[in-house]
């Protein structure tokens, strides 16, 4: 990795992955420190799995999270995001950390563009479950795939979102109506701004 803006491991794609993988902050922050001591994909599953970092009652799904964690965050070929995340304060990270799912899944990032960043351009500080249905209905109308996915996996879908924004600091609980102001450290809004998505940065009330 290495912090100028290059070709990501893969295109970012509208995936109902978000329903398995979701926001993860633990688990990306233990992988991201592991990628800055110099650790492959193999070295992190490894240690992970062997040693139980993710401190989950079973080994079932533990590959699988490494794996996650792992191209999420070397998505952006971004050492200065992989160390926010690794070694920021928890505000700091989470942010870091949402800002990397934008970039590797556009339903997240659409959702926090379109619906989080409008009411913060126009000083809405209320959300409601209702805009998350609105968010999917009219995104599956934009986007052939979306359109595919079953009922199920879109009320899957909704239930990540919403706790994205719970998790990230934008929500105190996933049932919270009441939109938070979040404020990004300089440092992720230049890591943005250079990497090319400004068009991001009312995600984070940054206009």
């Amino acid at each position: 990795m290495n912090n100028e803006k290059c070709a990501p491991q893969g295109t970012p794609i509208y995936s109902a992955s978000i329903t398995r993988e979701q926001f993860l902050f633990y688990e990306n922050r233990t992988v991201a420190k592991l990628l800055l001591e110099g650790k492959n994909l193999e070295d992190i599953v490894k240690q992970v799995t062997d040693e139980n970092l993710f401190q989950l009652p079973t080994q079932k799904s533990v590959r699988s999270i490494a794996r996650a964690c792992f191209n999420r965050l070397t998505f952006t070929h971004n050492d200065a995001l992989v160390n926010m995340i690794a070694n920021g304060s928890a505000s700091d990270a989470k942010l870091a950390l949402l800002y990397a799912f934008m970039c590797q899944n556009l339903i997240v990032r659409d959702f926090m563009v379109d619906v989080i960043g409008e009411k913060f351009r126009v000083g809405l500080a209320i959300f409601d479950k209702s805009d998350v249905a609105r968010f999917m209905f009219t995104l599956g109308n934009r986007v052939e795939s979306v359109s595919k996915l079953s009922d199920e996996t879109v009320k899957k879908v909704k239930s990540v979102l919403v706790k994205c924004l719970a998790e990230a600091g934008y929500l105190t609980t996933i049932r919270s109506t009441d939109l938070l102001q979040v404020s990004p450290s300089e440092e992720l809004i230049r890591i943005i701004k250079e990497r090319g998505d400004g068009d991001m940065l009312p995600a984070f009330n940054v206009f």
